[in-house]
């Protein structure tokens, strides 16, 4: 791995670094007008360590906020789901993953967008193109040409084609059958 993102604060104590930074400038003065310049800089940056030498590798490539007592992560191209303590929830499996909430999650596998719950267990399969986290009961998702949304039985509740003509007051919108 050549570099890591993560989104959370840096520790301020109890850690150290090294730094060195070097730099050399050269002047000539060809003419009175004229004069040229050269200059070399050499910096190097080091890495955090802890000074009672009890570091923990980081081994994920990208971790994500906290919610609902578990934070995204990407290890590699798959996603999983760390716990508040650094242990792993849920190993990482998936293509894409959304935020929990009211108790299910959006994972993409295979192309395809579906829903967890926290124990990892499919709780609507994946079929739809995209798909948003729940709020308010009902959860948006792509199918087709259509904006659908869906209560947490896998009900479809409402759905809008998404090509409507532009400016339209009321849109292209349909009665779920």
């Amino acid at each position: 791995m050549d570099s890591a993102n993560v989104l959370a604060a840096v520790p301020t104590e109890g850690v150290r670094k090294t730094e060195y930074n070097f730099f050399v400038q050269y002047q000539y003065k060809l003419r009175p007008n004229i004069t040229i310049s050269l200059g070399l800089l050499y910096d190097y940056f080091g890495v955090f360590s802890e000074v009672h030498g009890r570091d923990l590798p980081f081994e994920h490539d990208l971790a994500m906020s906290f919610n609902s007592g578990v934070a995204a992560f990407q290890k590699g191209s798959k996603w999983g789901f760390l716990r508040k303590d650094g242990s792993v929830a849920l190993e990482p499996t998936w293509e894409k993953t959304g935020e929990f909430s009211e108790g299910v999650c959006p994972v993409k596998s295979n192309g395809r967008w579906g829903l967890i719950d926290p124990s990892g267990k499919v709780v609507m399969a994946p079929r739809y193109q995209e798909m948003d986290s729940f709020t308010d009961g009902l959860v948006a998702a792509k199918q087709g040409d259509q904006s659908i949304y869906l209560d947490h039985g896998a009900k479809m509740v409402w759905r809008q084609k998404m090509d409507c003509p532009a400016g339209s007051a009321p849109g292209n919108y349909k009665k779920p059958s």
